[in-house]
């Protein structure tokens, strides 16, 4: 006698990621969208960055401490709200003209982490095969000039093998699935300042009811 496995239920199936693969992410290209920050947005950022940091501190990670972070995470609509319905619009514009990975009827895209990155020097994330695990779209946004510091340059692992680097410049912002292989080259010069958001998916319900189907 054949076994059907039982449906899952409703919150089972708002909690489930549906993440886009590895291989399927290798395919993709990244967007980027130069000067998509202005000067005065970058300064927000910074003056944000800076407020949190005072509040929550920031962690150390990598070797010897060259790589700081502080978490932004929710705070960045509270801080920020326009900059942020900004970041959000260009995530789903970017998805509807290249992956199409989002239900515009049914789905939203939330935010699951921003982070905000202090490169010092020596730096870098050296792991060709570093992926946002567990998030669905990433957007990075360059807040330093490329001529302040040497190394440093953010990669993609494509699907043939070849490691890409991409042109990001100050107030630029990179675009990719977050499952795509992505890097920092390493031997940083000077200090690189970058921030890095994840969004997840999220049903978007029109109406609540005791039971319905999704």
């Amino acid at each position: 006698m054949k076994t059907v496995a039982p449906r899952p239920g409703l919150l089972e199936r708002l909690a489930a990621p549906r993440l886009v693969s590895e291989v399927d992410a290798q395919q993709t290209q990244v967007v980027r969208l130069p000067g998509f920050l202005n000067v005065a947005e970058q300064q927000e950022l910074h003056k944000a960055a800076a407020r949190v940091h005072a509040e929550a501190g920031a962690h150390f990670g990598l070797a010897e401490g060259n790589w700081r972070t502080t978490f932004f995470n929710q705070r960045l609509p509270a801080l920020l709200p326009d900059l942020w319905e900004r970041l959000v619009l260009a995530m789903r514009r970017a998805d509807a003209e290249h992956w199409q990975v989002l239900d515009e009827q049914r789905e939203m895209l939330s935010l699951r982490s921003a982070e905000y990155h202090v490169i010092l020097p020596t730096g870098g994330l050296p792991i060709e095969k570093h992926l946002d695990y567990g998030s669905l779209i990433t957007i990075d946004l360059m807040l330093s000039s490329t001529s302040d510091f040497e190394g440093g340059r953010f990669q993609t692992l494509e699907a043939d093998g070849h490691s890409q680097e991409h042109t990001f410049e100050r107030g630029d912002a990179l675009i990719f699935l977050s499952h795509k292989y992505h890097c920092v080259s390493p031997g940083v010069q000077g200090w690189i300042h970058t921030q890095v958001l994840q969004g997840h998916r999220s049903i978007r319900l029109r109406h609540a009811c005791a039971s319905c189907s999704i």
